[in-house]
């Protein structure tokens, strides 16, 4: 189950902002095989990284979401800004939402 949707609903309904930890990462245990067999296919198609596309997904899930992920050098940090600028259609961001149910 996704870890902390509770506290991002309530970060919501109280209007402040909800920073998620580590927003670009994928598993890397054998969930992350249909992590990747959703997200690569996403970032081909817009031609970013499937880290970017990870980054992209945490910016559409509201306003209130600010990821601050890890910058290790300049040609991180512009692809993490970079991943701003992707639009994901509501599709994509339902197929990865879809990767991992909501902890009610």
């Amino acid at each position: 189950m996704r870890q902390h949707a509770d506290v991002q609903r309530l970060t919501y309904e109280a209007g402040i902002v909800f920073s998620p930890w580590h927003p670009g990462d994928l598993p890397q245990d054998g969930e992350g095989d249909l992590f990747r067999a959703v997200v690569t296919p996403i970032a081909a198609a817009h031609r970013v990284t499937p880290r970017q596309v990870a980054l992209a997904w945490q910016l559409h899930r509201g306003p209130q979401v600010l990821p601050i992920p890890g910058t290790i050098s300049t040609r991180h940090l512009e692809e993490n800004l970079a991943a701003a600028r992707i639009r994901l259609s509501t599709a994509e961001v339902d197929a990865i939402t879809a990767l991992v149910p909501e902890q009610r």
